[in-house]
């Protein structure tokens, strides 16, 4: 993934952990680590942001506020670490804490920066998929214009290189977005690059229902898949894909593009899904719902999502 120039990456700082406890959770040190990772590779700035909640105003409670003062000076100096680590590695960084909202500073900073990527990490699974998936991850994803990259630390690979990626085309625009990201990310990474493509076919029950045979039904399944894995490889030629040097594999699958992309996650062993998001009946700022919405919950690689051009940031900031 080449040509960024400016990342934030979203810093969870928990309470004032015990003497024995982590810094940063798993899934924030991935994020910190990849992001000055990236920012290494691509010559790009990072801005580390924390977002702490907003303080009580009206509390006369003088130990809260001591917490909350204790808790901010333990961001700062977290942060004041982040920042050298990344200096050491040769990268510009800068860091703030904030009181607010974690999904709405971050979109705003990205906002007001211009930034070409957030890089935030999410928790592992639990029971509560949805619940764990869909706080500040999911409204970054929704929400925020530029590209959003939600890491997994539990898929964390060796020397922290992804080795399979994964990258859903649907022959629209930002399809073809995702496909450039995916293989310039794929070149950084030397990872193999696996593009899909998920075909439904709205005739094949009418045809049956009308009592073709299935030989027939079987036929149009047949060309109309090869169809679509001519297209996508006419797709991928617009690329730079020959240069990945672990290799390119295509594939079109038939059915529901969330149980189509969810099955090729599984089967490769992939680390990195890229997709592309779009707007809901025209409305800025929504996935659209019987794809990404139910489909990002349940997969257990990182993502890094993509908006079209159009897309417009439907918040509002001062």
């Amino acid at each position: 993934m080449q040509g960024l120039s400016k990342i934030i990456v979203g810093v969870d700082v928990p309470e004032l952990p015990e003497e024995d406890e982590p810094v940063l959770s798993a899934a924030t040190q991935e994020a910190v680590d990849r992001g000055i990772w990236l920012a290494a590779k691509n010559g790009a700035a990072i801005h580390f942001l924390c977002v702490l909640d907003e303080p009580r105003l009206e509390t006369e409670d003088l130990v809260e506020d001591t917490h909350a003062q204790e808790l901010m000076k333990h961001a700062e100096s977290v942060l004041a670490g982040l920042k050298q680590t990344a200096t050491e590695q040769g990268v510009t960084a800068t860091a703030a804490v904030v009181n607010g909202r974690s999904w709405y500073e971050l979109i705003r900073a990205a906002v007001k920066s211009e930034a070409d990527l957030v890089v935030t990490g999410s928790r592992s699974h639990s029971t509560a998929r949805r619940l764990v998936f869909g706080t500040t991850s999911m409204k970054l994803l929704r929400k925020c214009p530029c590209p959003v990259l939600v890491l997994r630390p539990e898929r964390k690979p060796a020397e922290n290189e992804p080795t399979t990626i994964v990258v859903a085309d649907d022959f629209t625009e930002v399809g073809e977005r995702c496909l450039h990201l995916a293989v310039g990310f794929a070149q950084l990474c030397n990872a193999r690059l696996l593009a899909i493509h998920a075909l439904e076919l709205p005739l094949e029950k009418p045809l049956l229902r009308s009592g073709m045979v299935e030989d027939e039904v079987q036929k149009y399944r047949q060309k109309s898949q090869a169809e679509a894995e001519q297209q996508l490889v006419e797709r991928l030629s617009g690329t730079d894909y020959r240069t990945i040097e672990a290799g390119t594999l295509t594939e079109v699958g038939i059915g529901p593009a969330e149980t189509v992309i969810a099955d090729a996650i599984a089967k490769h062993s992939a680390d990195l899904l890229v997709m592309g998001t779009v707007a809901r009946g025209g409305i800025p700022g929504f996935l659209i719902g019987n794809t990404a919405e139910r489909l990002l919950p349940e997969v257990d690689c990182s993502i890094l999502a993509i908006k079209p051009d159009n897309f417009h940031c439907p918040l509002k900031f001062d």
